[in-house]
């Protein structure tokens, strides 16, 4: 029986220009060594933020 991959999965997403700029920015403020980086802990962020436990506290 094969071992399942450990590998990362890779996704390619396109976004528009001032999308592409705020990450660029929020990369750099937040001292992210790599783009790839700060969109992934974008992403985990934004996932986090979605839980019902965390419901109603984005303004806080």
């Amino acid at each position: 029986m094969p071992r399942p991959s450990t590998a990362p999965v890779r996704k390619q997403v396109s976004l528009p220009a001032q999308l592409a700029r705020a990450v660029d920015e929020y990369r750099f403020e937040n001292r992210f060594s790599s783009e790839s980086e700060a969109i992934r802990h974008l992403i985990a962020r934004g996932l986090d933020a979605t839980k019902p436990e965390n419901a109603g506290m984005a303004g806080e």
